[in-house]
């Protein structure tokens, strides 16, 4: 292609508030070419084509074909400007990102397609590409699309590449302007890539440019859609990242492959079966945690992060492959890290605080060195506080995997929301799922804003940090006897703490929801739970207060400090407060390494007092406090004659403390109810501290069983009811708090008998409920955790509470079946055992069902294709979704190839065409040129006695020569001896070639020469050497004109034995030229030998 072609595609305004230019497109051989070329005067100046805009419309664009000289070149395309109108570019073209000295990266306005195969290349400014209209310009880091879209879709073996140009490290990436123009309403709808390859790019090199493929908007309208596609495409940075590390600088910000700016434009993003290695960020969104959780939504589905840690020197500490602030779904992703360093982020980064996620599925490889120096710092999954994860409780979500040697890999990170909190957020609820295969790990999440955050049944929750539910945020934790909820503390010397300060303020807590709810429950390792008291009621309550806690049917185990509640304090006129409800719940002390200042529980409180009861307490045990305390209580009232009212509006009822230094401290002038308790199995039951203390606390303690492991107690000191004997625990050393009875007591299987019975059953107060118990129940309720309940231990009074029944002989019409367990594909069920629920004996035993086993389905299988490997899939359950077995890589099958070939003639080409009988992609068309050229070596011979054969050359049109008996082969004629002629026929053969073709020589006679030429009178004689052998006879010719061109009289001698003739009747004295040749008849053709040399006579007068 010879000189610099160049052409301007399109033409517009100004770039905006920069400069005002020409938008050029152009077209050469290459960049160096085309700055050489330009230079040369004696080569044809370069072609240019203008098209200017006229008004407001954008021109037409007229093409120009540009052809490279050879199949292997490709055409030169340098995008510069703002160029209007929709752009296809094709793989015949290698397409420059360029810029002038301003770097102001070029603007598309329509829609961009780009074809399989086709190479775009982006820079730094670094590649010089010579000079457009008298302007340098260079490589430009990015292209934006305004106005339009764009589609890349290559093909396995024809991927659409973009990459950094020659002389430059790295780019930054396209960027989609989102907004939307006011006159027309046109704008980038979307963009799809498919098996596109992003080399080298995404560094942070412009303030609009923040990943490979960045997506910004100045629009705030919400109804029109932007879409981004990816599949089958590989981001890798990794050479670039090399190159920076081993050269000890550092990558701008770190590098990202798609990144979206805040914005109010519905977006929907797919990124699915795509390799992300190399990069800083893989996937990212820009803004607050609380940006636009609702119209921004994400698939991610099936990709590979690889990375080398993702964490040297050009990337900062704590950045993620994934950081995503919106809706997403992460499913079946593979986070690896390939070099085995440590993680100095979590994999993944869902920090939307109010947005939806789905995580499931995924696979996080990294350091499974436990403590060393590589031990991974960070768990592989990071959310915010008030996400709702894994929340369609329909769903069975697949199981993750990690394989972090250290324990933070069995995490789900969990942490708090920024205090600036948007107003939009108010009142939103959050969701902590059960993510399979990870725990949550709490570093110290706030619930607040009206938000409620519920946690699943099941789920296990690690702490490392207090975490606090405060101002008018919810906590709700409902689990289940199957599925409780499981909170870790850290295990410190002093514990960690849920704190609980929800509060109301100014009076208004219409809303009677609990703050925080924890039902089937457990706390574990030195965890607590912490209640201030902060709901402001101006004064006295003047209606029941809402709850601050409602904690039922749970179990705290190894805890240091376990329930501790602020009632009422604060500001000046005491107005401050809170009301908890706690049932059913066991305490239990740390087996070792206790401390004097361990609790169970602690109530707190200075206030005036109103009506309502602050502290319910009922049913629980508090144990195994050895050092410390079971109840510590301080209560007082400003108001001298209300000590009493602050006492009763704390309830304890039905306490079971035991195992403990002291049973309860009381520090303060008022003390709380206690009633229908054991307070046993202490070194003291009471303890009374302080100057103020009420000194006759120990009345306010009645109907309960007060028996201290030093002394006993005097009676005197407590009220009505109380008695100082031995309870009769199961087995108090294994935390089996059940009273023992000769009528039946429940040993959590079954009723059992004991030979004696405690002193505690029917002991509580009169008028105390008791309906709960089971029959015999003495009409009475019992004294300790279990009373009023179902596992209260019998009576050996008998009494009944079934109507019935005139206190004998229970008729067992109301029942209900127990131990109830549904089979599942692994473990058996059992039908459950009939009991009657008035007197809780056992009618039937249920039956065992057996394991249901799994059924089987294969998920994420796919097929090998030619190119591409497969995999026979995992093997789950369809109704536990438990994956039973791991498939495997299936090689790629490689094409099974299919040869056509259409033979090449002497008249046409040929072409071997290889196909893929698999996936039916033709791999490769080969020409056969066809055959231009067959000659012979000679096409005519003189008689000697031998056989004389020619040579045969063939050539094809472009000049190969073909191989004789492998491309063709020759048939030669018999003889090739005597004087005739004989055709040689050139038979095509072989794969190649087809056609045959005929080509003839002859073999002519012997010449002869004259020996003499004697002058006559008008004319002379000619004698001649004889030539018999392969001759019939003789031509002799002559002419007086020497060169034979005018004037010849030939004369024929028939005999070849003759050799001599005389010519008469010619004019006297005239020259003459003579010569003489053979000949031969064969068939009806005549072959005639050379002349012989002439020879010059003068005739006779």
């Amino acid at each position: 292609m010879k000189g610099f072609m160049k052409k301007i595609l399109s033409a517009g305004l100004a770039f905006a508030l920069v400069f005002t230019m020409c938008p050029v497109l152009a077209y050469a051989d290459t960049a160096q070419e085309a700055q050489e070329k330009t230079a040369e005067t004696d080569e044809p100046k370069a072609e240019t084509t203008e098209v200017k805009a006229t008004g407001a419309e954008a021109p037409e664009v007229e093409t120009t074909e540009v052809k490279a000289e050879s199949a292997d070149e490709k055409n030169t395309v340098l995008v510069y400007g703002r160029i209007e109108g929709s752009q296809h570019w094709t793989k015949d073209n290698i397409y420059y990102i360029i810029t002038d000295s301003t770097l102001i990266n070029p603007v598309i306005i329509g829609d961009l397609t780009i074809d399989p195969g086709t190479t775009i290349c982006f820079g730094q400014g670094n590649t010089s590409h010579g000079k457009i209209d008298q302007t340098d310009v260079k490589s430009a880091s990015g292209l934006r699309i305004l106005y339009g879209s764009l589609t890349a879709k290559g093909t396995a073996e024809e991927p659409i590449i973009f990459k950094n140009d020659t002389n430059d490290e790295n780019w930054a990436g396209i960027i989609f302007d989102t907004q939307i123009e006011e006159d027309t309403e046109r704008t980038c709808e979307g963009a799809t890539f498919e098996y596109c390859q992003f080399i080298n790019g995404g560094e942070y090199l412009a303030s609009d440019v923040e990943g490979m493929l960045s997506v910004d908007s100045t629009s705030d309208e919400t109804d029109r859609n932007f879409n981004l596609t990816v599949n089958q495409c590989t981001f890798d940075s990794s050479e670039v990242v090399a190159a920076k590390t081993a050269a000890g600088t550092s990558l701008v910000d770190g590098s990202s492959a798609i990144y979206f700016h805040a914005m109010d434009r519905k977006v929907e993003v797919k990124v699915t079966n795509s390799t992300f290695r190399g990069m800083g960020r893989a996937l990212e969104s820009t803004g607050t945690e609380y940006v636009y959780p609702e119209n921004l939504s994400c698939l991610v589905e099936g990709n590979n992060f690889e990375s080398d840690g993702y964490y040297n020197n050009t990337i900062s500490e704590g950045m993620s492959y994934i950081e995503w602030s919106a809706n997403a779904v992460v499913r079946n992703n593979t986070f690896h890290n390939t070099t085995g360093n440590e993680l100095k982020g979590p994999a993944c980064w869902l920090r939307g605080g109010c947005a939806t996620y789905e995580v499931e599925g995924n696979h996080f490889i990294g350091n499974t060195d436990a403590t060393g120096e590589n031990a991974n710092q960070y768990a592989p999954l990071k959310i915010r506080i008030g996400a709702n994860v894994n929340a369609d409780q329909t769903k069975a979500y697949a199981a993750n995997t990690c394989n972090y040697g250290a324990d933070i890999g069995k995490y789900a990170e969990v942490v708090r929301s920024t205090p600036e909190q948007p107003e939009t957020i108010t009142g939103q609820t959050g969701y902590l799922g059960k993510i399979e295969g990870l725990a949550y790990r709490l570093q110290g999440p706030t619930v607040d804003n009206a938000r409620t955050v519920t946690i699943a049944p099941g789920v296990t929750c690690y702490t490392c940090l207090d975490q606090n539910v405060y101002e008018d945020g919810k906590l709700v934790a409902k689990g289940t006897k199957e599925e409780p909820i499981r909170f870790i503390g850290d295990g410190s010397q002093y514990g960690n703490n849920i704190c609980i300060s929800a509060g109301w303020a100014d009076g208004d807590y219409d809303d009677k929801s609990a703050a925080t709810i924890f039902e089937n429950c457990t706390f574990e390792n030195k965890l607590g739970i912490n209640v201030t008291a902060v709901v402001t009621i101006n004064g006295k309550p003047t209606q029941e207060l809402p709850l601050t806690l409602y904690m039922k049917d749970c179990q705290m185990k190894e805890v240091r400090r376990g329930i501790g509640i602020n009632l009422r304090t604060g500001s000046s006129d005491y107005s401050n407060a809170s009301r908890v409800e706690v049932h059913n719940v066991s305490i239990r002390g740390r087996d070792e390494g206790g401390e004097d200042d361990d609790y169970g529980i602690q109530l707190y409180g200075q206030y005036n007092p109103g009506e309502a009861a602050l502290a319910e307490i009922s049913n629980c045990q508090i144990s195994n406090f050895k050092e410390g305390t079971g109840l510590y209580a301080y209560l007082e009232a400003y108001d001298e004659s209300s000590q009493e009212k602050v006492g009763k509006q704390s309830v304890l009822d039905h306490l079971t403390l035991t195992g403990c230094n002291t049973g309860i401290l009381n520090y303060g002038p008022a003390m709380p109810v206690v009633k229908n308790s054991i307070i046993a199995g202490n070194t003291t039951t009471l303890q009374l501290k302080g100057t103020d203390v009420d000194k006759n606390s120990g009345q306010k303690i009645t109907y309960s069983c007060l028996y201290n492991t030093v002394k006993s107690d005097n009676l005197s000191d407590y009220g009505t009811g109380c008695i100082a004997k031995d309870p009769c625990f199961a087995d108090a050393a294994s935390g089996d708090f059940h009273l023992k009875s000769a009528a039946g007591r429940w040993n959590g299987t079954t009723w059992v008998k004991d030979t004696v019975t405690s002193p505690c059953i029917d002991a509580g107060e009169a008028s105390a409920a008791y309906a709960n118990e089971p029959s015999p129940n003495g009409n009475r309720a019992n004294m300790g955790a279990y009373g009023n309940t179902a596992e209260a231990s019998k009576s050996t009074s008998g009494g009944s509470t079934d109507p019935s029944d005139p206190g004998q002989t229970c008729k067992h019409t109301s029942t209900e079946v127990r131990n109830q367990k549904a089979a599942t594909c692994t473990t058996a069920g059992y039908t459950g055992d009939t009991y009657c629920k008035s007197c809780n004996t056992k009618l039937s035993t249920g039956k065992s069902i057996a394991a249901k086993g799994h059924s089987a389905e294969v998920r994420d299988q796919k097929d090998a294709t030619c190119t591409a490997a497969g995999y026979t899939g995992d093997t789950y359950c369809k109704n536990c979704n438990k994956k039973i077995s791991t498939g495997e890589s299936v090689p790629a099958k490689g094409h099974s190839t299919i040869t056509d070939t259409q033979k090449a003639t002497a008249s046409k080409d040929g072409n071997i065409t290889t196909t893929c009988t698999r996936c039916g992609i033709t791999i490769q068309t080969v020409e056969i040129a066809k055959v231009s050229q067959i000659k012979l070596s000679k096409k005519k011979y003189t008689y000697n006695g031998k056989k004389q054969t020619p040579s045969v050359t063939v050539k094809d049109s472009k000049g190969k020569e073909l191989k004789v008996n492998a491309d063709y082969k020759v048939k030669l004629p018999s003889g090739r001896k005597n004087v005739g002629t004989y055709e040689v026929k050139i038979t095509f053969k072989g794969s190649k070639y087809s056609g045959s073709k005929t080509l003839s020589y002859t073999i002519n006679p012997k010449s002869t020469k004259l020996s003499k030429v004697s002058a006559k009178k008008k004319g002379f004689e000619a004698k001649w050497k004889k030539q018999s052998t392969q001759t019939k006879g003789y031509q002799i010719q002559y002419s007086t004109d020497s060169k034979f061109k005018s004037g010849n009289k030939t004369v024929t001698v028939n005999k070849n034995s003759t050799t001599k003739k005389t010519i008469s009747k010619l004019k006297a004295k005239k020259k003459y030229y003579v010569r003489i040749r053979t000949y031969k008849t064969v068939g009806k053709q005549k072959y005639y030998s050379d002349w012989s040399k002439s020879v010059k006579v003068t005739t006779k007068k």
